[in-house]
């Protein structure tokens, strides 16, 4: 049917719940799809909405050579494989980055990735409907473990956090080699700007404990936080060990250095909409 539309610009395609039967999506990448190769000339602005086993069947059938926007939303699953993926976006030429912000939700965590810093529209967003913070990590360090070619150019990285009503489960730790595997699929990155509520976070995975002083972050040139969080020399090992590899990190105190964003997510029960966190009085 797609072919018969060379000239849709907008695409949207999805399932309405996640997909129970687990021998079905072992299967999925193993059949044929009951379609012909597609090349859709004019589609600028692609969504999908399911699985990652499903995006991954349905990739190698389609060429979109001027798509600008993609936008992935994945139900919660203990596994994301998405080879399929890279490899579709590799060959689709506009869909080149510079920036990318991560934000963590208690309904789910969020990617924006953008061509250039500063810039106002994503160009290509990940969001995973799960609530927990380690599950939060862990299933975008799988995903961009994966895709971290294409955010070879990234140069500034923003991670994000919103409070939440939930139990302090949400506020477990988050698995540190999980949060290290997910840094390191931004390898350019020369400013890191981060969230109050995930100073502790960073603060931990950045932690050495015998690796090299370079192994995580290695171009970074800019540490920016919170003024407050300053104060308990969170980052002082790590900044002094890069000091001495002869990489210096410049540790920067702003009032808001992350925060001030508001976001429009699509989340299982509807839009969501997310407002800036309140400047204190």
């Amino acid at each position: 049917m797609l072919s018969h539309l060379p000239g849709l610009e907008k695409l949207q395609i999805g399932l309405s719940s996640p997909v129970p039967n687990r021998d079905f999506e072992s299967e999925l990448l193993h059949m044929q799809i009951a379609t012909h190769s597609v090349t859709l000339p004019n589609l600028r602005w692609f969504s999908f909405w399911g699985i990652s086993t499903y995006l991954e069947a349905l990739l190698p059938h389609m060429a979109t050579p001027l798509l600008r926007t993609f936008n992935i939303h994945f139900f919660n699953q203990p596994n994301f494989s998405v080879p399929r993926l890279l490899q579709f976006m590799t060959i689709t030429k506009n869909l080149r980055f510079n920036g990318a912000k991560l934000l963590f939700h208690h309904e789910e965590v969020a990617a924006f990735v953008y061509s250039r810093v500063g810039g106002r529209e994503s160009k290509f967003n990940v969001e995973i409907i799960c609530e927990h913070l380690d599950s939060q990590v862990s299933s975008m360090a799988q995903t961009f473990s994966v895709l971290s070619p294409l955010f070879s150019a990234v140069e500034d990285l923003t991670l994000d956090y919103k409070v939440h009503n939930l139990s302090s489960e949400w506020r477990n730790q988050a698995d540190r080699t999980r949060w290290r595997e997910l840094l390191g699929s931004f390898r350019s990155v020369k400013t890191l700007r981060v969230h109050n509520g995930l100073v502790g976070e960073l603060s931990r995975c950045l932690r050495l404990d015998g690796e090299p002083p370079m192994e995580i972050l290695p171009k970074l040139k800019e540490l920016v936080c919170p003024a407050g969080s300053l104060a308990d020399s969170a980052f002082a090992k790590f900044i002094h060990e890069r000091e001495v590899a002869g990489q210096p990190v410049n540790l920067i105190g702003e009032a808001f250095p992350v925060g001030r964003t508001s976001y429009t997510l699509i989340s299982s029960t509807g839009i969501l909409d997310i407002d800036p966190d309140p400047v204190p009085p």
